[in-house]
């Protein structure tokens, strides 16, 4: 069960993890820092779509960063990128009955 629990943490790791990768985007797009957000996005999208999986028993939190890096890829004119990552959300998000 050990090895099972530190898989899990390593995925709440990165979530987290990308989760301040986009705040930090955030706050340098509210500066005008566009370019400068950029490669924070690229970090953060790079992790949640390697670990959001489907099966995943957190794929709702996945979900839901990745639609805030969507939002925030709109911010910066990103469309292409903010669709491809509002695709992989809608694709986690559980089927509402």
């Amino acid at each position: 069960m050990g090895f099972l629990n530190s898989l899990r943490d390593k995925e709440l790791g990165g979530l987290y993890k990308a989760r301040k990768l986009i705040e930090n985007a955030d706050v340098l797009i509210a500066h005008a820092r566009f370019q400068d957000a950029l490669p924070e996005l690229q970090k953060a999208g790079e992790i949640l779509f390697s670990n959001a999986l489907i099966s995943n028993p957190h794929a709702k939190d996945f979900a839901e960063a990745l639609v805030i890096l969507s939002d925030t890829y709109l911010k910066c004119g990103k469309t292409e990128e903010a669709n491809k990552a509002a695709d992989k959300a809608f694709a986690l998000a559980p089927a509402r009955s």
